[in-house]
């Protein structure tokens, strides 16, 4: 990228950030004044709560489950890689413990073909 573009992408960039911290700020300030009864489980009752702190902390715990499921998925994953890697090591142990019997039963089996003269 030329200087010139680079530039340009870069205020493109602030420009854009810029435009969501102010509706962001502005969604607050309008909503703040707005209260809603939560549910939260069947023992707690129906606290009330300005709207935008609930959908901020909505969001937020929304954050934190998706990354412990990530992180979870991500250890899942990591498990059935260390059981293949096992089977594997498995699998390549009987071929050695197999090629080593083949041989021992056939010792002129390395030993190339001699024409008779």
């Amino acid at each position: 990228m030329t200087h010139g573009l680079k530039k340009a992408w870069i205020w493109t960039k602030l420009g854009l950030i810029i435009l969501v911290i102010a509706w962001v700020v502005l969604f607050l300030a309008k909503n703040w004044g707005k209260d809603v009864e939560v549910w939260l489980f069947f023992f707690a009752g129906r606290p009330s709560g300005p709207l935008s702190l609930v959908l901020l902390i909505t969001a937020v715990l929304s954050i934190i489950a998706f990354w412990i499921i990530k992180k979870v998925v991500g250890v899942l994953h990591e498990f059935s890689e260390i059981r293949e890697k096992d089977k594997t090591r498995e699998r390549e142990k009987k071929m050695e413990d197999l090629a080593k019997r083949v041989e021992s039963r056939t010792p002129l089996a390395d030993t190339p073909n001699k024409p008779a003269n």
